[in-house]
């Protein structure tokens, strides 16, 4: 019976371990920077906010624009 116990408790263990995933949130995808002359020198900057609201480590490895 110990033995069963332990084999079931042992499942279930690695059942909810597989399912853990990061899930990436973003609080807004697109950003409208509005209208800016052509040879302005003018920075833009724009923070977009990320969070990890999965049940396991997410790991950024690459970011593109577009």
């Amino acid at each position: 019976m110990h033995r069963f116990r332990a084999t079931i408790l042992a499942a279930l263990g690695l059942s909810s371990a597989l399912l853990a995933s990061p899930m990436i949130t973003i609080d807004t995808m697109e950003y409208n920077a509005g209208t800016i002359r052509e040879g302005t020198k003018q920075e833009l900057v724009h923070i977009f906010k990320v969070k990890n609201t999965g049940d396991s480590t997410l790991r950024i490895t690459d970011a593109r624009p577009g």
